[in-house]
């Protein structure tokens, strides 16, 4: 029996916050999560059509530019795409094939969806 309360003892002890021992990750705060945006769009073909499977690529306008977390995203059949930026100033553009959209200035804002639509050259 002493045993068996010697080592919930133990188990208490390593479970409670110490100066020594920061609390658990489990209780960090959101705010110090990263404060993400969604950028949302569709591509379309020259003339209006949705242009599936067309590469999107964001480069950050901001000095010293922005992290990007992936190369690109391919828009969907439908030629919608969604990305998570985190807040600052972007231009994108899409790729299909040879084609290349002119840039689209858009501007991220944590907690918020923005829209930037691409048109590919016919």
């Amino acid at each position: 029996m002493v045993g068996t309360l010697a080592a919930a003892g133990a188990l208490a002890a390593c479970a409670s916050p110490s100066p020594d021992r920061p609390t658990p990750a489990a209780s960090t705060p959101v705010a110090s999560q990263p404060p993400w945006g969604t950028v949302t769009g569709t591509v379309r073909d020259a003339d209006g059509r949705p242009a599936g499977r067309a590469l999107v690529v964001p480069s950050s306008v901001d000095e010293p530019p922005r992290p990007i977390p992936e190369i690109a995203v391919y828009s969907g059949q439908d030629g919608r795409y969604e990305w998570r930026l985190l807040p600052g100033r972007y231009a994108l553009v899409s790729r299909a094939g040879n084609r290349h959209s002119a840039a689209v200035p858009v501007s991220v804002t944590a907690g918020q969806r923005a829209t930037a639509d691409l048109t590919l050259p016919g």
